[in-house]
């Protein structure tokens, strides 16, 4: 049985077979199911990659911050005694390096009253740098590797180099 459809776009008038019609729709059902699924695996695996990433920025500021404490750990203070380091933008390289270590290690209590400075720092990034992200005791993200590509580590020499601004 034939069945008459215009189409929007042309204005024609088109001749489609109504059982055609159930298995073109039911097959575009099937293929956009397949889609669906597919874009979730792919955005799991993109989350579980990011995430991964702001580990290991971490554990990259969780090395530079012990690098400082190390050289310094004569002192009463490591970070009061540590050059400053290079600007980053409104502020130093050793602030930067340890208010960012600070919220990557303990992001998931937000940005409370305990991280004053911490929370002062990452709100001079935002202006600085334009970064999206909330600062308030909600915001319970790791921003490591935000941190990471603000201070321009790209390479181990970018990394090194930063490093010694600091002695």
């Amino acid at each position: 049985m034939a069945h008459f459809l215009c189409d929007r776009t042309t204005g024609k008038w088109l001749n489609i077979k109504l059982s055609n019609t159930r298995d073109d729709f039911t097959y575009l059902l099937i293929e956009k199911e397949k889609l669906e699924r597919e874009a979730r695996k792919i955005k799991v695996g993109f989350e579980n990659k990011y995430d991964s990433l702001q580990a290991l920025a971490g554990a990259l500021l969780q090395i530079a911050k012990q690098g400082i404490s190390t050289t310094y750990q004569h002192e009463d203070s490591p970070l009061t005694r540590c050059k400053g380091g290079k600007k980053i933008k409104s502020q130093y390289l050793k602030n930067v390096i340890w208010e960012g270590r600070n919220q990557s290690m303990h992001y998931e209590e937000g940005f409370t009253d305990d991280f004053k400075k911490t929370k002062e720092c990452f709100v001079k990034l935002k202006e600085d740098y334009n970064l999206n992200f909330d600062i308030d005791k909600n915001y319970k993200k790791n921003l490591a590797k935000e941190v990471v590509l603000v201070l321009g580590w790209k390479t181990y020499e970018d990394y090194r180099k930063s490093m010694l601004s600091l002695v």
